[in-house]
């Protein structure tokens, strides 16, 4: 035991912050989720230009990967597939999985690295001490706990983020992030600038191939829609997702107001099934849930006058292509998630003062009516009347 406290106070002491010349080689630990990874760009981007000559990795889901592949900002991506268990829906933290974990996170670790950001608030403390192994490296994370003393919750750093328990962040995400590089340069840092995704020439061209063999009309207006929100299966994903037959009204509606109109249904290939009640067998909705990678849905997003989704990962990518784009917002913050700094999106919600509460119970009154939804009672407040009046409204303005 003595041995077990000894090695946690030699690797928890507070380090000082290294100078810039000293910054070779920094890692960026945040693997996911898709909407995340895209609102790290910023903080990619701003952590180059502060230390163009260092070396910058990321840590990231495999899922999720394909959002930094073709960014420049980075130098090596790590791939991890800890979170599978996760991507499957399933909604119990894996125990069996934390060892392997700590063994690849401990291997890692050996690459002497100069800077280390763990970029999650709220993290459990068994994932946290990941953090130990990193023994000579700046660590940067966020905790609840002031950084002036050091608990068990903020130890393993040694530059700390204070946030706030079972509070709205009330910042975009993407500030989230950058308030973290204060710890290592002193500053308040922003560039103003909005997130990013980059795609290669072969995305383009798989996208380009698929519209020539489906015989989209490029004359007619594009419309893309994503139906769900996190994989349609994921933990927690029916929380933020627009109830199935108001998402289909919508879509029909939209179909019906025009004929030159085609929409497509994007997502993977576990909500399918779903979108299909969405499509009703119309011809001019496609349901391409499954035949797209992320980065190919982005070259298709590109063709687009209008992106209709959740709180998604898919309405970040729009929010970095700055496309016109309705998001519409139940229970989670529509301040800290919505597309960053896109001036084209609109945010549609219902107005209630529980909102918002990222509770997957929700805490309306638990009549019988509302016991028989599926979604929190805010999702179902927002009238499908009010999108499709936002919708043509950018449609009409592109015409």
């Amino acid at each position: 035991m003595n041995r077990i406290i000894l090695f946690v106070l030699n690797r928890s002491r507070r380090r000082e912050r290294p100078s810039y010349s000293d910054i070779k080689r920094i890692l960026v630990i945040r693997e996911l989720s898709i909407g995340d990874i895209v609102n790290l760009t910023p903080f990619l981007r701003v952590i180059k230009k502060r230390f163009p000559k260092a070396e910058v990795e990321c840590l990231v889901a495999n899922f999720a990967r394909e959002i930094l592949l073709y960014n420049p900002n980075v130098d090596k991506l790590h791939i991890n597939d800890f979170y599978e268990w996760y991507v499957k829906g399933e909604t119990k933290f894996k125990w069996s999985e934390l060892w392997k974990r700590l063994k690849y996170m401990k291997s890692i670790s050996r690459k002497k690295y100069d800077v280390a950001f763990h970029l999650y608030a709220g993290l459990r403390i068994s994932l946290k001490l990941e953090m130990l192994f990193f023994q000579e490296v700046f660590k940067i994370g966020y905790s609840y706990d002031s950084p002036e003393r050091m608990t068990k919750d903020n130890f393993m750093y040694d530059g700390v983020v204070v946030v706030k328990r079972d509070k709205p962040m009330s910042i975009p995400y993407a500030d989230f992030f950058l308030k973290s590089l204060e710890n290592l340069t002193g500053e308040n840092e922003k560039d103003n600038l909005g997130t990013e995704v980059f795609t290669s020439e072969k995305e383009k061209l798989k996208v380009e191939a698929l519209i020539l063999s489906r015989q989209w009309n490029r004359a007619y207006s594009w419309i893309a829609i994503a139906p769900t929100a996190g994989n349609a299966t994921k933990a927690g994903a029916m929380l933020k997702t627009y109830p199935q037959e108001k998402m289909k009204t919508v879509a029909q509606k939209l179909i019906q107001n025009d004929a030159e109109r085609l929409i497509f249904l994007l997502g993977a290939s576990s909500e399918r099934e779903y979108a299909e009640v969405i499509r009703a067998e119309n011809s001019r909705i496609i349901n391409l849930c499954g035949e797209l990678s992320l980065l190919e849905s982005t070259e298709l997003l590109k063709n687009c006058k209008l992106l209709i989704s959740n709180d998604t990962g898919i309405s970040h990518i729009g929010g970095a292509l700055q496309i016109n784009q309705i998001v519409i917002f139940g229970p989670t913050d529509d301040m800290q998630f919505t597309p960053y700094r896109n001036p084209n999106a609109v945010i549609v919600k219902a107005a209630l003062p529980c909102m918002p509460c990222d509770d997957i119970i929700c805490r309306a009154e638990q009549t019988e009516k509302l016991k028989k939804i599926e979604r929190p009672f805010c999702m179902h407040l927002v009238d499908e009347a009010m999108i499709v009046e936002q919708a043509e409204n950018f449609l009409k303005s592109q015409s």
